[in-house]
């Protein structure tokens, strides 16, 4: 039987996450970055968004969808979502993506990002 460890590697999801909580931890850490006010710049922002699209693979995958440890994960994630939504403003309206591949800015935002933000023509 495949192990949630062997479905992250499957996944390709990057190497350094190696269970559930490693992926956990790592959103949640974006989230509180961003709550805490990001001052990192919006090259940094869409590399640490990169971890909501590799939890992604996992909850749409059926494998995993099956498992006990799936509704908890799912509802981590989800009240994760929703503290990181209340931090941002989007700029487009395309709902069809997800939010985390969106236009957006932060409301609480650093110098770093400020100046990253400005800096985009």
């Amino acid at each position: 039987m495949m192990s949630i460890e062997d479905l992250i590697k499957n996944l390709n999801i990057r190497s350094n996450f190696k269970s559930l909580k490693d992926l956990l931890d790592s959103w949640e850490d974006v989230v509180i970055e961003c709550q805490n006010e990001y001052n990192q710049n919006t090259f940094e922002l869409d590399y640490d968004l990169i971890v909501r699209g590799e939890i992604q693979l996992l909850l749409n995958n059926e494998f995993f969808i099956s498992q006990d440890t799936y509704q908890p994960f799912y509802s981590k994630v989800c009240e994760l979502d929703n503290s990181f939504l209340k931090l941002i403003i989007f700029l487009d309206e395309d709902n069809e993506k997800p939010f985390w591949e969106r236009k957006f800015i932060l409301k609480n935002a650093g110098e770093n990002y400020k100046c990253s933000i400005s800096n985009i023509k």
